[in-house]
């Protein structure tokens, strides 16, 4: 089902027509001026785009949401399930774009390390996109997680300085920045092999997965509340 909700629907598809048309960007400006810069980065906005905007289909209101309330399993089986038919689909495209990046730059151990990192950090990042994705929608969903994706590399010292000038604005939003699964740490986890970086990548697929199934249900019911209850 969840392969089915991501390679039927549009958006995933012109995602994927993105992550190709800067992978090819990134090739032509190497084989016209040699620049071998800039592969982590081009690989981890493109593995949370496509991410993000894949999972955001799993359990978006209606027909998707509706689907996943009513299936007879245990609470976790339809959002865990629902997010590994999406990575199914995301994965492969993800590792071909690793494959052609990391070849002009990076070496063999290099490449593989970087899939590993781009592949987990899709993960996480879909899991939570998969989590908010009855609250704010899918298309919602998908913005915010394009936005992070986007904007996720930059460190959390970037961010405050960027907001230093309104206080109460920096401490929530660099506490965000260092909380959540985002590019910045997927990087310093390739460059520098932290630990802390994949605890914190591998504690948000069970959260976000939790999440998912608690948004999912509480979603549902206030969208569709049972005959003979209060409006």
């Amino acid at each position: 089902m969840g392969v089915l909700l991501v390679v039927r629907h549009r958006t995933p598809r012109l995602a994927g027509v993105l992550v190709l048309a800067i992978v090819a960007s990134k090739l032509m400006a190497h084989s016209t001026d040699g620049a071998g810069g800039g592969a982590v980065w081009i690989n981890l906005v493109a593995g949370g785009s496509l991410a993000a905007v894949a999972t955001s289909r799993l359990l978006a209101p209606g027909a998707n949401l509706a689907a996943g309330y009513h299936a007879a399993s245990w609470w976790w089986l339809v959002p865990a399930a629902r997010l590994v038919g999406g990575l199914a689909v995301t994965v492969p495209v993800l590792t071909a774009a690793t494959l052609l990046l990391g070849a002009t730059s990076l070496t063999v151990p290099e490449v593989v390390r970087l899939g590993m990192v781009t592949a987990c950090y899709a993960a996480s990042c879909g899991a939570l996109v998969l989590a908010v994705t009855p609250v704010m929608g899918g298309s919602g969903a998908a913005a915010a997680g394009f936005i992070l994706a986007w904007f996720g590399t930059v460190p959390p010292s970037g961010v405050a300085t960027l907001v230093e000038r309104w206080p109460p604005v920096e401490g929530p939003l660099v506490l965000m920045w260092n909380t959540l699964p985002l590019g910045w740490r997927a990087a310093r986890w390739f460059e520098h092999g932290d630990l802390s970086d994949p605890i914190l990548f591998l504690f948000w697929l069970p959260v976000g997965i939790a999440a998912a199934a608690w948004t999912m249900t509480v979603c549902y019911r206030s969208q569709h509340p049972r005959p003979g209850s209060d409006p």
